[in-house]
């Protein structure tokens, strides 16, 4: 299977190309306000790379979130795009759980925390099974309070929501708090072509929408208000 996997949730977007859960090719880039219009180019080029082309894919993935709520929707609807011209499978990945998958083997317990910004996190624990990283607690968007509180065994934290309460997790956990350094607080794009793949592996092939954003929270944006009508007089 060669599997495309797209990060659209953060700062930073990721592109990876497997080829039967072996790596081919990963990029990493600066997600600006243009990335609508970088990421399918920057999926042509990563193709060009590893010597493929779009209808060389058997299936798309994309991390639905939580996470950034622009850049979610660029690479869902891309994906989506992809898979349905191509009549492929495409699949979502959790962003918690792609970052769960950066300490597995090396931690039975993590807790996962993105910056939601508005002194609000969005937060999971996990443990591993079979390589697998496996909910303690659904996925939630929580004060940093709640947060810990709700926390009843440490372990390894990760994510920008971890780093941004370093103090207040070493005031809790003191040195049972596990904060490792910046390197693996950021999705790595095999991580999710990984995920999809055992995803894929466990549902009948064929083509399908599996790609429903999961933001958590209402988005901070809305649209104006229609203005008012005054009713006619009878």
């Amino acid at each position: 299977m060669i599997l495309l996997a797209l990060d659209t949730s953060a700062k930073t977007a990721g592109i990876a190309l497997t080829r039967d859960g072996l790596p081919l090719l990963s990029l990493c880039f600066v997600a600006g306000s243009d990335l609508a219009a970088r990421l399918t180019p920057a999926i042509s080029s990563s193709l060009d790379q590893a010597g493929l082309s779009f209808s060389d894919l058997d299936a798309v993935c994309a991390t639905h979130g939580p996470g950034s709520f622009s850049g979610l929707r660029v690479g869902l609807a891309t994906a989506k795009g992809i898979a349905s011209a191509l009549g492929k499978p495409a699949v979502g990945v959790s962003t918690l759980a792609a970052l769960a998958c950066n300490v597995c083997g090396l931690s039975p317990r993590v807790h996962v925390a993105l910056d939601a910004k508005k002194k609000q996190i969005y937060a999971q624990s996990f443990t591993f099974t079979d390589g697998l990283p496996r909910e303690i607690s659904p996925a939630a968007a929580l004060s940093p309070q709640q947060w810990i509180s709700g926390i009843e065994e440490p372990g390894v934290f990760l994510g920008d929501g971890a780093l941004l309460y370093r103090e207040l997790l070493a005031d809790a956990f003191g040195d049972g708090a596990l904060v490792p350094s910046s390197a693996f607080h950021r999705i790595r794009p095999f991580s999710v072509a990984f995920l999809a793949e055992r995803a894929l592996a466990n549902t009948r092939p064929g083509p399908r929408d599996d790609l429903s954003a999961v933001y958590l929270r209402a988005a901070d944006a809305k649209l104006p208000a229609k203005p008012r009508t005054q009713a006619g007089r009878a």
